[in-house]
């Protein structure tokens, strides 16, 4: 961790350079105040200026201690990154070595980034500033870059939010990824892990609502319950990708069957008495597993009596420690997102993760689940209403479900429904095996 003095006496040596402050230092410089200390002093520069830049550093006593190609780290816990020119004010951060788990691509800044005139002060030390737009940008969509990374500091956020005047604008950059090359001939290839699935949201971002949200597509996929997985690809873009789910073929671009959605506000009603609702904490891992599969067990769920399928006797959701890691790991996944209701005991009652999208401002509520103990009290009503109201906070527009009204499996859609979401598309596919899948 560095101090105030060591950040500064850094940026001090470096101010004649032809730099920019990226990171969690640069946004000190924006709000005008020192938040906190940091972890290391990101720079940028134009790749133009890396040997003149990497000669001067070296005769001001720093040493290169690590080469990344895109990214060179130096002693005082320095990294300077390199970008490409677009025009005078603006670069693109290219990558072409995957090292660390990064993404290769290219990763467009955006329009101003780093312009040259963009200096700031904070507290007697002046250094030119990369732009909050572009450091915006960045941090909500960091793990669209490095999958499995660690989540960005929230405050980073909170605190660019307040220096940046219209972020809808913003946000069809968030995650943004141009192919570094197109061959013209596609090939196909099995799903191969965290990277391909962070290319697959991307894409259905982009898409939505043409197929599936892409919070919903990251539980599908981390949780196994797709087969057949496969990606097409022109060079190292991805342009289609299809699998089996339910017994049913889909494609990226496979129309919802259902939806139901409503407008993501922060005036929602409190939990019924003798219930909160909030994050899962850090160290309540194990207890979040079981509480996604005792709402899950498959002789304990709301079908109808008429309806009720003949599950075997030792039948049990499949859900695990591992699959929970890596939904964890996934892009858009945030632990803030991820809802516990608690009963008066202590114990967990039911649960939800929200898959907030930042580039469509659009959520999913994927999965939720009550203890069969805690039903018919509220709680799947009052596990939407914090959702609702955290999207809301988060500057998202709205909520969906992919859950209709089934009359053999009558009771989630009745309790979203009281939850404020309604009907907007009833499309059953033929063939569609009617109620919930069982992660």
């Amino acid at each position: 961790m560095l101090s105030k003095r060591e950040v500064f006496e850094t940026l001090r040596r470096l101010s004649d350079l032809p730099l920019w402050v990226a990171g969690g230092v640069a946004v000190d410089f924006h709000v005008g105040q020192w938040t906190r200390d940091h972890y290391d002093i990101d720079l940028v520069a134009f790749v133009e200026d890396r040997e003149v830049l990497e000669g001067e550093l070296c005769s001001r006593g720093f040493e290169l201690t690590r080469d990344r190609g895109w990214i060179t780290n130096w002693t005082g816990g320095m990294s300077l990154a390199f970008e490409e020119r677009v025009d005078e004010r603006t670069g693109n951060l290219v990558v072409h070595d995957g090292t660390d788990g990064v993404i290769p691509g290219i990763y467009p800044g955006v329009p101003g980034n780093l312009d040259s005139t963009r200096w700031k002060t904070l507290e007697g030390v002046r250094f030119r500033v990369a732009s909050a737009e572009d450091e915006w940008v960045y941090t909500m969509g960091f793990r669209a870059f490095r999958p499995g990374a660690p989540l960005r500091d929230p405050q980073d956020r909170q605190l660019l939010e307040t220096q940046i005047e219209n972020l809808d604008a913003l946000r069809p950059r968030i995650g943004l990824r141009l192919p570094l090359a197109r061959s013209g001939q596609i090939r196909q290839r099995p799903f191969a892990g965290d990277i391909d699935l962070v290319a697959m949201q991307r894409l259905a971002s982009t898409r939505w609502p043409q197929g599936r949200h892409p919070g919903g597509l990251a539980w599908s996929v981390t949780t196994d319950q797709v087969e057949g997985l496969t990606l097409f690809e022109d060079g190292d873009d991805l342009i289609a990708f299809t699998w089996r789910e339910d017994g049913m073929e889909h494609t990226a671009t496979t129309p919802l069957r259902h939806l139901m959605r409503r407008l993501a506000t922060q005036d929602v009603p409190p939990p019924p008495a003798g219930y909160q609702v909030r994050p899962v904490r850090a160290d309540e891992t194990a207890a979040r597993v079981e509480v996604h599969r005792s709402s899950w067990n498959p002789q304990e769920l709301p079908w109808h009596p008429e309806h009720r399928p003949s599950y075997p006797p030792d039948a049990r959701s499949g859900h695990s420690l591992d699959m929970y890691q890596r939904v964890r790991r996934a892009w858009m996944y945030d632990p803030a997102f991820d809802l516990v209701a608690v009963a008066s005991d202590g114990s967990l009652a039911g649960s939800c993760i929200t898959w907030l999208d930042p580039r469509t401002g659009v959520a999913e509520i994927e999965p939720l689940g009550v203890v069969p103990a805690h039903r018919h009290r509220g709680i799947a009503q009052a596990l939407c209403h914090e959702a609702t109201r955290r999207v809301a906070a988060a500057g998202g527009r709205e909520l969906i479900i992919g859950q209709w009204p089934n009359p053999a499996y009558p009771a989630p859609a009745a309790a979203y429904a009281k939850a404020g979401f309604e009907v907007i598309q009833l499309e059953r596919s033929k063939g569609q095996t009617p109620g919930p899948a069982l992660p």
